[in-house]
């Protein structure tokens, strides 16, 4: 167990369940073939330039997305609606970025 699944596993209320997150950017399709083209050297480096961790809370009423930064500060942001239009799926979409759920932590 890393220190993000600590952290998470300490603020995290007992009820719901939590996942691990990958975040990505939304890229257009030009962007899409260039990296393809380029062996996925863009997504290397958006994994390289992300720092910290994401996951996703989910309560019976509420989800919330959770950013875990290097030096284990937090930040928290309500993403009820986004995770409702997204039923079913595996990922969704905010604020410009593609989030896929990794692995339940719990």
């Amino acid at each position: 167990m890393n220190k993000y699944d600590k952290k998470i596993l300490e603020i995290a209320p007992n009820n719901g369940s939590i996942h691990e997150l990958i975040r990505r950017p939304i890229r257009s399709g030009f962007l899409r073939f260039v990296d393809m083209m380029f062996d996925n050297v863009l997504v290397a480096a958006d994994g390289l330039s992300s720092t910290g961790a994401y996951y996703l809370l989910v309560g019976d009423t509420s989800a919330e997305l959770v950013h875990i930064e290097k030096d284990l500060q937090v930040s928290q942001q309500n993403v009820t609606q986004v995770v409702k239009q997204s039923a079913k799926k595996r990922s969704f979409e905010f604020e410009g970025n593609k989030y896929k759920v990794h692995r339940k932590i719990r």
